[in-house]
């Protein structure tokens, strides 16, 4: 209880403070971000109140917290694994289970009542964790090494939200410094906020494992682009430029090995890869230093087909195949499965009617979680209006940034086709994968749209309004009682005792 009031006292404390701090006669609306290494204090300040508002709620359901872990201590059980030289997990399989026909049909399992661990993967006779592997070595690993004890997945995750956070702040401040130094910190500081909270609030209300996952692979992508556009376009030295390219297709090759489908923004990486290449092309050795920043991507790449192919013989199989979950995905009806052209055709109709739910689903009254991207945060539409406007368009053609916005959309419509095509379940969490994606291309737009305004004042103040809203949504979708959070979780104790 006494986390709840600290956190709504902190909660209103930083609403409270960033009205009066961003109104529309503040100062901050008429100092622009070029100026920001005047200011870095209150843009610190900034980033410190997010991340804490952000990890501290983590903490609150028992059902995501570790206190009832069920299936959700993979992370955990995978490294005690790991420790004691082997893949899979120390749990032993019902016998019940493999004697079964299917044992990875649930109506089946339910019919013979049968134990089994949910979530989990089953092949040839052992459990397997079908997340990513990469969480484990970079955190959970080191972390039980160090210090002799296992690490909770929801703390990985604070850690991971905390990392995101800082990597969107640092991302937005070099696109600004990039294409749009006019705007206002005040702007910055509050639409930064805004979308990274966006970005993550499911992982604040179910951070456990699922969203270790997502988040661990928001970080490292994210960081992996910012260190990517700072050697492109801000590194005088050389050397500075080289080691951070390499580092940045260090960190995007990882995201494979943490949610693959976030791992599609390194088509991004790629794209800046090609503009260091245009603006570097008489340097010496240019050649070895582009096989030098795509080793990455071989070595990791290799790695992961070896840990697949070790577990489940195939080297792009990752497990997911073999889920035991609330649907038989193994024989699911879906693309792969196809059994004919009729059959492919629905199932991709039906993959584009759940990305458009995805996008613009209005049916969130019943569900106020399942209300699509857009309408929940209506801050996003911006990407729509800054486009339709021709001065916009005419800046973007002159800051040669188009190729930037056709392949962000590119790559969140592949993020949300292979969601949409991997699980017939509407999971909110599988939105995280393109929150990331859209809130660059809303920030863009935005920041290119203020260029083209008369009166960029009123602007400024207007979208750090919009951004204080958008705030306000997230605490809306995190209190909302669902998936057993902290409120779902303790209304239907509540409604258990009242019956």
């Amino acid at each position: 209880m006494a986390e709840i009031i600290i956190l709504i006292l902190l909660l209103l404390a930083v609403i409270t403070a960033a009205i009066i701090l961003f109104r529309p006669k503040s100062k901050w609306h008429d100092i622009p971000l070029s100026k920001i290494g005047d200011h870095k204090p209150i843009a610190a300040i900034a980033m410190v109140l997010v991340i804490l508002c952000c990890i501290i709620p983590m903490n609150l359901s028992p059902v995501w917290n570790g206190e009832i872990p069920k299936h959700r201590n993979q992370y955990e059980k995978l490294t005690e694994s790991f420790l004691k030289g082997h893949l899979y997990l120390d749990e032993e399989v019902d016998e019940k289970l493999l004697a079964l026909e299917n044992p990875y049909d649930p109506d089946l399992r339910k019919q013979e009542g049968v134990g089994f661990l949910q979530d989990h993967a089953l092949y040839n006779g052992k459990y397997y964790v079908y997340f990513g592997v990469v969480p484990v070595l970079l955190t959970f690993l080191p972390y039980r090494v160090i210090t002799g004890l296992p690490l909770n997945s929801y703390h990985a995750t604070q850690l991971y939200t905390a990392l995101f956070i800082l990597g969107y702040f640092y991302c937005f401040c070099l696109f600004g410094k990039k294409w749009f130094k006019q705007i206002s910190i005040g702007m910055y500081i509050m639409l930064s906020s805004a979308l990274s909270v966006m970005c993550v609030w499911n992982a604040v209300s179910t951070p456990a494992m699922y969203c270790t996952a997502n988040t661990a692979g928001m970080a490292l992508m994210i960081w992996g682009i910012a260190l990517c556009v700072k050697a492109v376009w801000f590194c005088k030295s050389e050397k500075q430029s080289v080691a951070l390219m390499t580092l940045g297709t260090f960190f995007g090759a990882l995201v494979f090995g943490c949610r693959p489908p976030v791992g599609l923004g390194n088509a991004l990486i790629l794209l800046l890869l090609w503009y260091y290449i245009r603006n570097h092309k008489e340097q010496k050795l240019i050649i070895l230093k582009i096989l030098l920043f795509l080793i990455p991507y071989a070595v990791v790449g290799s790695l992961l087909m070896w840990y697949n192919y070790v577990r489940f013989d195939s080297f792009f199989e990752f497990g997911q195949t073999y889920q035991l979950t609330l649907i038989d995905v193994k024989n699911a009806p879906g693309i792969m499965n196809a059994a004919s052209l009729k059959a492919l055709i629905v199932t991709v109709s039906n993959t584009f009617v759940t990305m458009a739910k995805y996008l613009f689903n209005i049916g969130g009254i019943k569900n106020f979680t399942e209300i699509g991207t857009f309408f929940a945060f209506p801050i996003l539409f911006y990407i729509l209006i800054g486009l339709e406007n021709e001065k916009e368009r005419a800046l973007i053609r002159k800051h040669q940034i188009k190729g930037i916005f056709i392949l962000l959309f590119i790559i969140a419509i592949a993020i949300l086709f292979l969601d949409a095509a991997g699980s017939p379940l509407f999971y909110s969490r599988y939105r995280m994968d393109t929150y990331w994606v859209f809130g660059i291309m809303a920030y863009l737009a935005i920041g290119l749209y203020h260029n083209v305004k008369e009166n960029k004042r009123r602007f400024s103040s207007f979208i750090c309004a919009f951004s204080i809203f958008t705030v306000l949504v997230c605490v809306l979708l995190f209190i909302y009682p669902y998936d057993l959070n902290f409120t779902g979780y303790y209304m239907e104790n509540i409604m258990g005792l009242i019956s």
